[in-house]
């Protein structure tokens, strides 16, 4: 005789299952035809496991789907109006001409799914993450969907117009008539591909995406400078690889950085902070942002650190430093062969907060290594000079890896490092070795700076030469 598993539903042929409590039970292998009208109104799926079911126009109008796992099961014709889908997992369903009027979707995840011919009329999604998911013929009109991300999907036949839309992520997905206005673009984490193969407008009006971009998105630039929405102005400008100075790029960043700030309230701060962190890693990991500018928001941040008593932000702005550092080493990485000490060559002043010269050369070294990451390391710099009061030590090492090793000291040495200061151009340290001068000799010189504030692009470090009589550097 065969046991039932008391812990799995056994379908008794009974139709109506109104406000019935079915928590951790498993539904394996089920199919409920058509013509049987099941209900399960108002019912309680908390922690409910689908496994390799069928369900046909079965009503789940207003029940709770709460740490649900969906697996390898079709829904058809059904009925989820005012349901809830909440910390759940589904993977590998099929969802065709169901009814999700007025559902509310958080906190879940969609692999490989299907759901199509669907009306979400209504309904609030948000917090989801969909992975190699197919979106076809739905209709959003008046939902509104938040902060989900859309990985390697494909998406076919939807106008954001009929949508609230904010805090999306587009990774590797495809498209087939999407049509977007630009405004909603500003708070979204869109990829190559969704830029060219969505139809995008502003005011109704085409947006083309050949010739002089920055001239064809001039009047929405203009709208959002105006309107000191900071964040999307820099998202936007990373987006579409706008042609943007160092320095107004920089600026944008720390303008919008400052806005958070300036808010006084965390409900409204970190879900903004958090965003501004996707999308500066986002844009990292795609190499939208050259080096120069990243060794400035890295030692702004540094410093802001320092500056901020709240301890959330400070703990985003913790997780951002490493996505920088890591940035600029595999930067560096490809560039060491310009990296060793040629006529590239800059002199580099280190303050350490010891007079203990033995500790200061240990930790020289261990800052060396950590940034040039390599057995060899030593042929990359040599020592020029060592002060003894409150130990000072003169290097003479690339731009490229001063520049690196400016940035990571405040990083790894907790405080042992001061900073690297007292960088001299190439022209000056010819004087500097016929003069026997020493760095602090020439501190009051125009070309010696108290602290590095710009660098530029690493790609072009490869005409170092030249490229150091044309730096900007100021206090």
């Amino acid at each position: 005789m065969e046991i039932a598993n008391i812990n799995e539903f056994q379908d008794s042929g009974e139709n109506n299952h109104e406000c019935a409590n079915f928590q951790y039970l498993t539904f394996k292998g089920l199919i409920f035809e058509q013509e049987r009208n099941v209900v399960f109104f108002r019912s309680d799926f908390t922690g409910v496991t689908f496994s390799k079911c069928e369900f046909n126009n079965v009503s789940f109008k207003r029940s709770d789907f709460i740490y649900a796992k969906f697996n390898d099961c079709i829904f058809k014709d059904c009925d989820f109006k005012l349901a809830g889908i909440d910390r759940s997992i589904l993977n590998k369903c099929i969802f065709i001409t169901c009814d999700f009027e007025g559902i509310a979707i958080d906190n879940s995840v969609f692999y490989d799914c299907e759901i199509s011919n669907t009306n979400f009329y209504r309904s609030e999604i948000r917090k989801i993450e969909y992975n190699c998911c197919k979106f076809i013929n739905n209709n959003f009109k008046a939902s509104g969907v938040g902060n989900c991300a859309f990985i390697n999907s494909y998406i076919e036949n939807l106008d954001f117009a009929d949508l609230t839309a904010d805090e999306l992520e587009f990774r590797d997905c495809s498209y087939n008539n999407v049509n977007v206005e630009i405004n909603f673009l500003s708070r979204f984490i869109i990829d190559d591909s969704f830029i060219s193969n969505v139809n995008l407008s502003y005011l109704d009006t085409k947006i083309f995406l050949s010739g002089d971009i920055k001239h064809n998105l001039k009047e929405y630039l203009e709208y959002l400078y105006k309107k000191e929405r900071n964040i999307d102005l820099f998202n936007i400008i990373l987006t579409f690889k706008l042609d943007f100075d160092n320095y107004a790029l920089f600026s944008i960043f720390k303008a919008a950085h400052n806005q958070i700030m300036s808010y006084g309230n965390a409900f409204v701060s970190v879900p903004d902070y958090e965003l501004l962190r996707k999308i500066l890693v986002f844009h990292i990991s795609k190499g939208h942002i050259n080096t120069g500018i990243l060794f400035e928001i890295g030692s702004f941040l540094q410093d802001c650190l320092t500056q901020n008593n709240d301890y959330t932000i400070s703990g985003i702005i913790y997780s951002i430093l490493p996505v920088i550092q890591d940035d600029i080493n595999r930067k560096l990485d490809s560039l060491y062969d310009y990296a060793k000490v040629n006529n590239s060559t800059v002199y580099a002043e280190i303050h350490f907060l010891t007079s203990n010269r033995e500790e200061a050369l240990s930790v020289l070294d261990d800052l060396m290594r950590y940034v040039i990451m390599k057995p060899n390391y030593h042929e990359y710099y040599y020592i020029v000079s060592v002060s003894n009061s409150k130990t000072v030590i003169t290097i003479a090492i690339s731009l490229v890896l001063a520049l690196a090793a400016s940035f990571t000291a405040k990083i790894i040495t907790k405080n042992a490092v001061q900073t690297m200061v007292a960088i001299a151009s190439a022209k000056r340290q010819v004087e500097l070795v016929s003069q026997s001068q020493t760095i602090k000799e020439l501190r009051e010189s125009s070309d010696i700076i108290p602290a590095l504030s710009t660098a530029s692009d690493l790609d072009e470090l490869k005409k170092v030469g030249e490229l150091l009589e044309k730096i900007q550097i100021s206090n």
